[in-house]
């Protein structure tokens, strides 16, 4: 038992607290953004995360607070990694693009051709035409939001090696919520489908894919659908708030049976994610795409609502700021199990935030808070994707 008095564990607590603050800048005053964020995340006090502001394709600061791990009392710096969630799905959209600059694919092709499982699928609209790699890309494709194993295909799901086998058995359950081709709604599932028609395609294991052919030519070496020993210290423990017991979990790390692999399968740091930030603001990576490719994947279509204030593109989402000003270009991400992860960039000024937290469903705001920042950073931009547009109408 603890026999030191109460007031000297409360000094000892908050001196831990206040030395899990850390930043780092290699030019620009960041004392606003500092002060939002840290205002942020008083609002639960828990978990920790980090920060990173992307200036031209080049990480000029970063900022962590609290810690990844509370019970060992880890403090959140610049090389701790987290799961980022749904920021997954922009490397499954270059994956399609790069297929598609190969001729190894096309936009247009049918799911089934590749995933001929899709055919099983409850279908309540048969009248529709297949649905396409573009509309499972673009969140069009009216699949079903999420994914779960039905007793009746547990045995063949455990008895799966890769994650390969392990999709192409649960597919068959999938459901059509919409009439394809009709709405904008998300689907985790959809994503899956689309990870494994891209892994068939390229006759190759979707994450070893990934690494290969979009991770290692970015440079991206800290960023893996598992993570190696060495690295496992690095990991954030997640915090779900809304849980009565929330004494930090360990994200998963077995990628052959992790149904959401190509939607939401990523852990990485905030170092990586500014290199991937950096192609995708100023291209420069012929291995990856070519500049051509990616200009023209901010044409391609990008359906929303009539408000205009969300959208799902080959990869990335497009979202206005709380203002309605700024429409900004990334991903956002989130585990129940505690997690979320908020990435956007503007292309007008070259211009992005990257947010990594550890905890989920607390008062804190994260995605929210992001867009407001990389609104204040530019104040006067449009943000998109900085290519000219013509009014068409």
């Amino acid at each position: 038992m603890d026999t030191r008095p109460t007031w000297f564990i409360a000094i000892v607590l908050l001196f831990a607290a206040s030395i899990a603050y850390s930043s780092e800048s290699s030019r620009g005053d960041f004392d606003e953004v500092r002060e939002l964020l840290e205002q942020e995340f008083a609002r639960d006090g828990r978990g920790g995360l980090t920060v990173g502001v992307v200036e031209q394709g080049e990480l000029v600061w970063t900022h962590s607070i609290g810690f990844t791990d509370e019970a060992e009392q880890r403090p959140a710096t610049r090389e701790s990694i987290y799961p980022i969630a749904s920021v997954t799905k922009m490397l499954t959209g270059i994956m399609l693009l790069q297929l598609v600059e190969r001729g190894s694919v096309h936009l247009a092709d049918p799911a089934e051709k590749y995933v001929p499982e899709m055919r099983q699928m409850q279908n309540a609209y048969p009248w529709a035409p297949p649905v396409s790699l573009m509309q499972l890309a673009t969140m069009t494709a009216g699949v079903q939001v999420g994914i779960s194993i039905p007793e009746d295909r547990r045995a063949a799901f455990n008895a799966a090696t890769t994650w390969e086998e392990a999709i192409a058995v649960v597919i068959p359950s999938f459901k059509y919520q919409y009439e394809p081709g009709t709405v904008n709604r998300y689907s985790n599932a959809g994503y899956a489908i689309l990870g494994l028609a891209l892994s068939r395609a390229a006759k190759r294991p979707f994450a070893d894919y990934a690494r290969t052919e979009i991770l290692e030519p970015l440079g991206m070496r800290r960023s893996g659908f598992s993570i190696p020993a060495d690295m496992q210290p690095h990991v954030a423990r997640g915090y779900a708030l809304n849980k009565a017991d929330s004494r930090g979990q360990m994200p998963w790390v077995n990628p052959s049976k992790d149904l959401l692999l190509p939607a939401a399968g990523l852990l990485t740091d905030v170092g990586d994610l500014a290199k991937l930030m950096r192609f995708q603001m100023l291209g420069g990576y012929e291995k990856v795409l070519s500049n051509e490719m990616l200009q023209a994947s901010y044409r391609m279509l990008v359906p929303s609502s009539a408000n205009l204030q969300y959208g799902d593109g080959v990869g990335f989402a497009a979202v206005r700021d709380p203002d309605g000003k700024l429409a900004a270009i990334g991903h956002g991400g989130a585990f129940p199990e505690g997690f979320v992860t908020s990435y956007e960039f503007d292309g007008t000024r070259k211009t992005g935030v990257i947010l990594l937290a550890n905890t989920y469903a607390g008062q804190a705001n994260y995605k929210v808070l992001v867009r407001r920042i990389l609104a204040r950073l530019n104040p006067t931009s449009p943000g998109g994707s900085g290519l000219a547009e013509i009014e068409q109408h």
